[in-house]
């Protein structure tokens, strides 16, 4: 049947599902595969919450009090960026150097994620009850006429292949260390901004399980 995604008022974790009569809570980081490759939230079906119309309305109009996480987002990266630079200065041109750069920054963004992740479902707690068993499973597909939709897909999948194939080639060619670091640091608003790019409001053809 077709539906619709529509985003959760100050949280980007949650999507609400219309499909007719009946409405889902999504939880767009339940793979942990789509956090690197995004695209993957569009195969496969999902374990969605169900929930009732008065809940998605108060989901999408929010409260005056509700925080939005991922404003955080921006702070935790610049600190990220801060200390990662002073390394940059601090550890010798080497090798070694280099890895230690790579892990700090792929550890740091993992982190940041997933701690706004954590951040985003517990505030999500206080207003609906997650640990419900009343779940079902739907898979999202791309409505064939919406063809703006389809060519943003192909254009962020083409964006990501070229990006790894830059980041390998950096790699294996550079060995500056702050050359490397500025890398990351693409790598880093990369991941903490497409990686629930799959995951765009819109219509859908949605299949329940």
């Amino acid at each position: 049947m077709e539906g619709k995604l529509i985003s959760i008022y100050k949280n980007d974790r949650y999507k609400i599902v219309e499909a007719g009569e009946k409405y889902y809570l999504l939880d767009t980081d339940d793979r942990k595969s789509t956090i690197l490759l995004w695209f993957l939230g569009l195969f496969g079906y999902h374990k969605v919450l169900n929930i009732s119309k008065l809940n998605a309305d108060d989901l999408i109009v929010g409260r005056v009090e509700q925080k939005n996480i991922n404003n955080r987002s921006f702070l935790y990266g610049l600190l990220l960026s801060i200390l990662g630079t002073v390394l940059t200065y601090i550890l010798p041109i080497n090798y070694i150097s280099i890895i230690i750069l790579l892990l700090y920054n792929f550890i740091g963004v993992l982190g940041i994620k997933f701690f706004l992740a954590y951040e985003e479902k517990k505030s999500m707690f206080n207003r609906v009850n997650l640990d419900k068993e009343n779940f079902s499973y739907i898979k999202l597909r791309f409505l064939i006429p919406n063809l703006q939709k389809t060519k943003r897909f192909f254009a962020w999948l083409f964006l990501q292949v070229m990006f790894i194939v830059v980041v390998v080639v950096f790699v294996f060619y550079f060995t500056n260390p702050l050359v490397l670091f500025l890398l990351v640091i693409v790598t880093l608003m990369f991941i903490l901004l497409f990686s629930r790019a799959a995951f765009a409001e819109g219509n859908y053809l949605i299949k329940e399980k």
